[in-house]
């Protein structure tokens, strides 16, 4: 999990598992230590700029996860 890439990564994981949906993957698999979320914080923004139809694609498949933990 930690070597994904984009949601696209998460979501093969979740399915190579045979989960149901993202957020069982992600509240099994996922769970970050301190010293990772504190990595993670630290890095935000200073990464390289992704480009408009990067953008545009997962800013749909956060709104697709987002109605999708909605309904569970």
């Amino acid at each position: 999990m930690k070597n994904a890439s984009d949601v696209g990564d998460l979501k093969a994981v979740s399915m190579n598992l045979m989960h149901a949906s993202l957020g069982v993957t992600d509240e099994v698999y996922a769970i970050l230590s301190d010293q990772d979320v504190g990595a993670r914080i630290s890095a935000i923004g200073k990464t390289n700029d992704v480009g408009t139809a990067n953008k545009a694609t997962l800013a749909e498949e956060l709104r697709r996860l987002a109605a999708q933990l909605e309904t569970e």
